[in-house]
């Protein structure tokens, strides 16, 4: 197994897509091969295919904790917003930034599919 993987809301890539190309009604949900632990303050992920563990800050355990196919990145932020009684402007590409991440990962589902009208 290889070593776990930091994830820190707060350092992620600067290579997310811009703002204007995120759909706040995207609807991110945990894939069915990762599995959670929490350990003390932090969020530990196991994706059991590629046996890899992460080790997410609270920030991005926050994050993670709401991504359950039934909200949309738009209702993420504002919850997040209300709990921590924050704009949600200001929290906004963070947790973008961090779905996208474990998105790219490949412990979340594409965030970027929206859920169909229904």
């Amino acid at each position: 197994m290889t070593q776990p993987t930091d994830i820190d809301a707060a350092e992620l890539s600067p290579n997310t897509p811009s703002a204007g190309a995120r759909e706040g009604s995207a609807v991110p949900s945990v894939m069915s091969y990762a599995s959670t632990m929490l350990v003390e303050d932090k969020t530990v992920v196991y994706d059991e295919d590629a046996h890899t563990m992460l080790v997410l800050n609270s920030s991005a355990g926050a994050v993670w904790s709401l991504c359950d196919g039934w909200r949309t990145v738009a209702s993420i932020v504002t919850e997040l917003a209300g709990l921590h009684g924050t704009d949600p402007d200001q929290i906004e590409d963070d947790v973008w930034d961090t779905v996208e991440k474990l998105t790219a990962l490949g412990v979340l589902s594409d965030a970027r599919r929206a859920q169909p009208p229904g």
